[in-house]
């Protein structure tokens, strides 16, 4: 009777993982589409372009955030607009620990990896909720040169 109790609590926990991961709709308040028109512009801060950025894309940071998720220090984050909606958000991380830190908080925030590769010394992994995908990119060597990005995005701007 106890293990069957168990193993109906462990079945109510994973249910609940499962629909808040399905949940899950943007990033820190701002969901996927927030027009950039109605957010505060004292608040953010337009980034210059990089290369290969998409067309119509600008990127922003917002003022004052937080350089920690879930415990995990992070080099910087941008948010992404495309023809004025948010579609996008990037971490930008250095060091192994933080990588595993990031990579829990995925499988945490959006459930089990639906895909992943590692080869020579760069780890790809990536997540899909019905409106969120996530893709975590580390590319590992000396303390110096590892970096990665964790890479959050509308599925509905993929279509």
């Amino acid at each position: 009777m106890r293990g069957l109790s168990l193993l109906l609590a462990g079945m109510i926990v994973l249910a609940t993982a499962a629909a808040d991961a399905a949940q899950s709709d943007g990033f820190r308040g701002l969901s996927w589409s927030a027009d950039l028109a109605s957010l505060n512009s004292a608040e953010y801060s337009k980034l210059t372009p990089f290369k290969g950025i998409a067309p119509d894309m600008e990127s922003y940071q917002r003022k004052g955030d937080p350089l920690k998720l879930e415990g995990v220090v992070v080099d910087s984050i941008s948010y992404n607009f495309r023809k004025g909606k948010l579609v996008s958000v990037n971490l930008d991380f250095s060091g192994f620990y933080n990588y595993e830190g990031l990579l829990a908080y995925c499988k945490k925030e959006f459930g089990q990896v639906t895909a992943s590769m590692a080869r020579n010394q760069e780890m790809v992994s990536s997540f899909e909720t019905p409106k969120t995908g996530a893709l975590i990119f580390f590319q590992a060597g000396a303390p110096q040169l590892s970096f990665g990005r964790l890479f959050l995005f509308s599925r509905d701007w993929l279509h």
